[in-house]
């Protein structure tokens, strides 16, 4: 499996968690069928788009920084897609801790595709 496959899969795994979190927030199913025409079409899109509108905040994520996803803009990606930036402030601590672990992976997976 590429890196661009594993992260595709791995964007789409965090919309099926965030889902399974969130049942009620209507936002989450469009963005998984918008995830799966992008991935499709032009599967290294996210990835691409990753890099370039996250990758120089890295270091904040790796600290798991909250203006990572607060103060940021992210447009394009899969974080402002799934409006993280609402989502986290309403949060539990447990929640919390699984989107750090998918934003680790999504960053050490464009690392590897990119260096």
């Amino acid at each position: 499996m590429s890196y661009i496959d594993a992260f595709n899969n791995q964007c789409l795994n965090f919309v099926k968690e965030l889902s399974e979190i969130y049942p009620d927030h209507d936002n989450l199913i469009p963005v998984k069928n918008k995830l799966l025409i992008v991935i499709k079409t032009s599967p290294n899109f996210l990835i691409k788009n990753f890099y370039k509108t996250c990758y120089q905040y890295k270091t904040e994520a790796y600290n798991k920084n909250e203006k990572f996803f607060l103060n940021y803009k992210l447009c394009g990606t899969i974080i402002h897609s799934l409006q993280l930036k609402e989502l986290w402030k309403n949060s539990t601590e447990t929640t919390k801790e699984k989107c750090w672990l998918y934003i680790l992976v999504l960053f050490k997976l464009c690392e590897k595709h990119y260096t």
